[in-house]
């Protein structure tokens, strides 16, 4: 029995005893990795009672929202140095600030779908008797 794990750029084989995360030869997987094996590492088997499955899974989600939510306070952020510039911006200078929100939206609006995504794998799999009964046996 094995678990096939896709959250946000983390993909993982996940087995009763182990996880297998794919792609930590780019630095950011790298070090989602050393943080989910930190994570799982401190909630042992002996003080949580949660399969070694659940366990694995419970790191990375706290890593992947983790990440978002840097993400969050990162665009927002930018998005308020945006909007200070507008506001104290010449009639001739608006044009090009007005530019500089295209990304910031593009970014967000991949943002919003990655979180959506992410919503829908938790809710598959939550409401998954045959995953949910697999990882508690």
């Amino acid at each position: 029995d094995l678990i096939l794990v896709s959250l946000g750029p983390m993909r993982a084989i996940v087995h009763r005893d182990a996880a297998y995360i794919l792609g930590a030869d780019s630095v950011a997987i790298e070090t989602v990795a050393q943080s989910v094996g930190a994570a799982v590492s401190e909630l042992s088997a002996e003080d949580c009672p949660l399969p070694f499955e659940l366990r694995f899974l419970e790191a990375a989600w706290e890593e992947v929202c983790g990440a978002i939510q840097r993400q969050v306070r990162l665009l927002s952020f930018v998005s308020t140095t945006i909007i200070q510039r507008l506001q104290s911006a010449s009639f001739d200078e608006m044009p090009d600030r007005v530019s500089q929100i295209q990304p910031i939206l593009e970014k967000l609006e991949a943002l919003r779908i990655e979180i959506q995504q992410l919503d829908r794998c938790a809710s598959d799999l939550l409401l998954s008797d045959e995953d949910m009964t697999a990882m508690l046996l």
